[in-house]
């Protein structure tokens, strides 16, 4: 290695016994010394995907050099995507001495996301919740003996449907919510009132939206079906003492025939195929027609009525 040597120039006054001269000396100083790097916080960091990371840096300190810089260099820490990052910190007086590298490890990790909520029919559903996501991955979680469940979706792409299937009594229950995402402070209710909401909003029976390859429901249209259901049934919450704010599809509860459960308590709710069918034909066959098809509908009505009776 090549040493470069810092000069320092000293000025002396020599006095001798009569004279007033002054000289000036030279003195050479071989600095051999590097710089010492400090970082600045921890070693190893650990973000979560999605925050903001702001690095803490790090100082440095020479022996004779006051005026060396540290060298930010290294990896780009992307806090979008999960992964390990190193920084490095160098740094170099004026005589070329290097310091030892110093180095930073960042490390983001991914946020465990789950989707939680209550399974209940008035009781809590002994049974199974099925999430899916919008690739058609599925994850299953049992239902706990209150109604809850907690499925873990961080490795899954919203938006998710959900299926809660099993018994309330001898009663066998197959019902469907759904959620645009997973967040911690966001429950998902799956109860017949998200059943229903999630039919309304997909214009079909919500076991074959589950089952479709549509995946998305339009959120205007999905907060409208939730309030529409709300103000229908807003005089049995009234009585109940419930909160008129309350959503449907996320308002916390557990069943214990208490609150929003007390309602699926007083509340029958049915979605079966016929129905449906019916209700859909219904809303058809009361729009507004050429004179030419009006026998074509009556013929209908008379057919939807056979339905009716045969049922």
């Amino acid at each position: 290695m090549i040493t470069t040597l810092a000069m320092l120039t000293l000025i002396t006054s020599l006095s001798a016994c009569n004279s007033d001269d002054a000289k000036e000396e030279i003195i050479e100083i071989i600095d051999k010394e590097a710089p010492v790097i400090t970082l600045t916080g921890e070693a190893a960091v650990t973000v979560n995907q999605g925050a903001t990371y702001e690095d803490e840096g790090a100082t440095v300190t020479d022996n004779l050099d006051k005026n060396v810089v540290v060298v930010v260099a290294g990896d780009t820490v992307d806090t979008d995507t999960v992964g390990t990052y190193t920084i490095t910190y160098n740094a170099t007086d004026v005589a070329d001495n290097k310091a030892d590298e110093v180095t930073r490890v960042v490390t983001v990790v991914a946020v465990k996301k789950s989707l939680t909520g209550t399974a209940a029919g008035g009781a809590a559903i002994v049974g199974i919740v099925t999430v899916k996501d919008s690739l058609g991955a599925t994850k299953t979680a049992p239902i706990e003996l209150d109604g809850s469940y907690d499925i873990d979706v961080t490795d899954m792409t919203a938006p998710f449907r959900l299926r809660a299937e099993g018994t309330v009594g001898s009663k066998h229950y197959i019902l469907h919510s759904y959620a645009e995402d997973a967040s911690s402070d966001n429950k998902v209710n799956i109860t017949p009132f998200t059943d229903l909401i999630i039919a309304n909003a997909a214009q079909q029976l919500a076991h074959s939206f589950f089952d479709s390859t549509e995946t998305t429901l339009d959120a205007t249209e999905l907060a409208a079906q939730e309030s529409a259901l709300q103000e229908k049934l807003q005089s049995v919450f009234d009585a109940l003492g419930l909160d008129a704010a309350i959503d449907l599809l996320s308002h916390s509860f557990s069943a214990d025939h208490s609150g929003l459960d007390a309602a699926l308590d007083l509340i029958n709710i049915e979605t079966d195929t016929l129905k449906f069918f019916l209700k859909q034909t219904l809303q058809l066959m009361w729009q507004p027609l050429p004179m030419c098809l009006m026998a074509l509908r009556l013929r209908m009505m008379l057919q939807i009525l056979m339905i009716i009776l045969k049922n």
